[in-house]
């Protein structure tokens, strides 16, 4: 459990230095889906994509996190 606390705790330091790293939000975005929290998977996800619209792993990750909260 404690890697997943510093694993998520560094991509939020990171965050907060530049707010708009496309692979940092995608990182805290699929951590956050993979602990079964799709809920708040979603802004970081759509910030990746704000970024970068075309990132493919963003998009499909952000599908997964609509599925599971059934607004797919």
């Amino acid at each position: 459990m404690r890697e997943a606390a510093t694993a998520e705790d560094t991509y939020r330091r990171a965050l907060a230095v530049a707010p708009w790293h496309r692979n940092a939000n995608l990182g805290l975005g699929r951590f956050l889906l993979r602990a079964g929290r799709a809920g708040e998977a979603l802004p970081p996800l759509e910030r990746a994509l704000a970024v970068d619209p075309v990132l493919a792993p963003a998009a499909a990750a952000r599908a997964e996190a609509l599925f599971a909260l059934g607004r797919d």
